[in-house]
């Protein structure tokens, strides 16, 4: 059996296209260093702390980094597939009410 050989195509998925192979990048900083993104055509692309997200098996692109390609206008963020907002409204709410107890 030949190895394989991976080569990036729209959008930003891992094919096969052959022999000779390069793995999937382990980290997404590998993987955005191979990506050919042009930001004077797509916009800037931001990624927050690629070099410790993992590659997991079994996916190809940014999917394998459990990531999204998220646009905004011009901006363009590899986000987590899924994300949990934290409200911190009640916590201010409470220390407000704490405060005005204590005098």
């Amino acid at each position: 059996m030949g190895a394989l050989r991976w080569a990036i195509a729209f959008p930003f998925v891992l094919t096969s296209v052959g022999a000779n192979a390069q793995r999937t990048p382990k980290t997404l900083a590998d993987f955005l260093k191979e990506m050919k993104w042009n930001a004077g055509k797509s916009g800037a692309l931001i990624a927050l702390q690629p070099d410790q997200v993992l590659a997991s098996p079994n996916k190809q692109g940014v999917l394998a980094f459990r990531r999204k390609l998220v646009r905004i206008g011009d901006l363009s963020v590899v986000a987590p597939e899924s994300m949990v907002l934290i409200d911190d409204s009640f916590g201010r709410a409470m220390a407000r009410l704490e405060i005005g107890d204590g005098g």
